[in-house]
């Protein structure tokens, strides 16, 4: 036993004066799982560490969570991202703080925020939330973290430290084709470029739709009057035009989810379901210019799930809408 201490004393001296990055422990009856690092940039006069782990949730309830990150010294972040979903972007603490809110509020999706708390000795202090985290529902982020040169990095996540060294990443291979261009929601107005770190004035946040001074960055064209086939002894016009109202961020998130991919993505769907007699809906086969399968099945999901008021016989109703990004 003796002799087991006396090596984990020699093992914690000899890494006394490396950088310590340390992932607190989430609130709202969550947990990390799958803690990842990968070295973007190993120079003389730098380091830089793509940080990515995944947030669970304890239970099918979704939460709003958060977590300390504490940085080395000298260190701070310059990067978020959802994994595999949305770059992040900096905007002041204040709007970040209102865009974060406003759409969980208004479009129940699922963005991240990432912001500076305190300084200290040790580094600065960063918070990580996101939004919704459940145990069917977790969250992979990414945080991009420069820091000055080190040979290695330890990592503290809940009781356990890791030692990891830093080791410049491999050449990618000549046969395999770069993908250089970011994986965003949207295009973004040039305000809301990229810009600086995470401190006392700027955020980063990432999935965000929209907030109260910026509508979302993708229209939902509605269709004239006249393009929606008069219904027949079921619910008039105006009814069906308010459900598809109320579901306007469900199918606005569906086409998003490729637009992202594709920002030349645009079109018209025209959507065709019955609505039967109990008020359930039975999806036709699609139509329009926008034939991005992926989207289609999407807001078909999101159709046959609507309800109306019963009625006494089924209705058949064809409603156009056109999608596009706001440039």
């Amino acid at each position: 036993m003796r002799a087991l201490l006396i090596v984990c004393a020699l093992a914690s001296f000899a890494h006394a004066d490396a950088p310590r990055l340390v992932i607190g422990r989430p609130t709202g009856a969550a947990r990390i799982a799958h803690v990842g690092t990968s070295f973007i940039v190993v120079e003389q006069k730098r380091v830089v560490v793509k940080l990515t782990f995944e947030l669970v949730g304890r239970d099918a309830v979704e939460r709003d969570v958060a977590l300390q990150l504490r940085l080395p010294a000298g260190a701070r972040a310059s990067g978020l991202a959802i994994a595999g979903v949305a770059e992040g972007y900096a905007l002041s603490q204040e709007q970040a703080r209102e865009e974060y809110a406003f759409t969980i509020r208004h479009y129940h999706d699922d963005p991240m925020l990432l912001e500076w708390r305190s300084h200290t000795a040790a580094g600065d202090v960063l918070v990580l939330r996101a939004y919704p985290v459940s145990a069917g529902s977790p969250l992979a982020a990414e945080v991009t973290i420069e820091m000055p040169p080190a040979t290695t990095l330890l990592l503290d996540v809940g009781n356990q430290t890791t030692a990891i060294p830093v080791v410049a990443p491999a050449p990618p291979s000549s046969d395999v084709p770069l993908y250089t261009e970011p994986l965003v929601i949207a295009p973004r107005r040039a305000e809301r470029e990229p810009a600086s770190y995470v401190g006392p004035r700027t955020s980063l946040i990432a999935g965000s739709l929209g907030g109260p001074d910026n509508d979302p960055v993708a229209e939902i064209l509605e269709p004239e009057p006249a393009a929606v086939a008069a219904p027949i002894g079921g619910p008039d016009r105006d009814t069906i035009s308010d459900v598809v109202a109320f579901h306007r961020a469900q199918l606005r998130r569906c086409y998003l989810y490729e637009a992202q991919r594709d920002h030349a993505l645009a079109g018209v769907v025209v959507m065709r379901f019955a609505i039967k007699p109990d008020g359930t809906t039975a999806v036709h086969p699609f139509e329009g210019t926008l034939a991005n399968a992926r989207v289609r099945s999407c807001i078909a999901h999101e159709v046959a799930s609507w309800e109306f008021a019963r009625s006494d016989e089924s209705t058949e109703v064809t409603y156009p809408l056109t999608f596009a990004l706001r440039r």
